[in-house]
């Protein structure tokens, strides 16, 4: 009996090296658990805490007579491509009409946006021209930006000008 009590104390005790191994393995999933465990909970708080901001762009037609049309527009926030679409002699006839169209719409971050349009244009049937443009804006969390772009006749030429609207989501 004394024999096969100290076998069974000798079975349930490591050995020496076996246990440091195992004990390191154990803190070491145990830091790692707490390190994501922080970093689920930070980024719940960040999802949980985030209004919602957004950013909606639309080509509109201000003028009076529909002698110009765009042919395409492009739009890049901060250097990223966001939005771009190619106008149908429908779409312009449309927009002429009174009709938007909406280039882009979704949630923004806050802080300085530099949006930088490209956009080819032409009057009636004559070959397209390209112009680029510029619109710069803060964002605010929890707010709603609209922009409006719309052709402007400078001359004998077009420029893409812009109208900025915004409104508390809070």
């Amino acid at each position: 009996v004394i024999i096969f009590f100290t076998s069974i104390a000798q079975a349930e005790v490591p050995p020496p090296g076996r246990r440091d191994s195992a004990r390191h393995l154990i803190i070491q999933l145990n830091n790692n658990y707490n390190l994501l465990d922080k970093e689920l909970d930070k980024l719940d708080d960040d999802i949980r805490n985030f209004p919602k901001t957004t950013l909606n762009i639309s080509a509109v037609n201000k003028m009076l007579n529909g002698d110009m049309e765009l042919v395409s527009i492009e739009v890049q926030d901060n250097a990223k491509l966001i939005g771009s679409h190619i106008y149908s002699a429908i779409e312009n006839e449309a927009l002429a009409e009174g009709a938007r169209h909406e280039v882009y719409e979704g949630e923004v971050r806050e802080g300085k946006h530099v949006l930088k349009i490209t956009y080819f244009w032409r009057e009636e049937n004559n070959t397209p021209q390209k112009g680029e443009t510029y619109v710069t804006f803060s964002i605010s969390r929890g707010m709603t930006y609209f922009i409006e772009l719309f052709l402007k006749k400078n001359g004998d030429k077009a420029a893409l000008d812009s109208s900025q609207f915004e409104f508390s989501g809070r």
